[in-house]
């Protein structure tokens, strides 16, 4: 998980958005129970809540299936 939240925090830095709901962060920093999904080339993260809250970092386009 620490590595992951790691990643995660790296792209929330990386990108345009400058701002992100605080819930990720507290998910990022185990404040709140949560999980964070990477995508495989780590250019995107999905951090969500226990109780169903996302967002999404880097590339939203990523996590889209068809």
């Amino acid at each position: 998980m620490l590595y992951v939240a790691i990643e995660a925090l790296k792209i929330m830095k990386n990108t345009s958005q400058a701002v992100y709901p605080t819930f990720a962060y507290s998910v990022i920093d185990q404040y709140i129970p949560g999980q964070i999904y990477l995508n495989n080339i780590e250019t995107s993260a999905l951090i969500g809540t226990e109780s169903g809250i996302f967002t999404v970092a880097g590339d939203p386009t990523i996590f889209i299936s068809f």
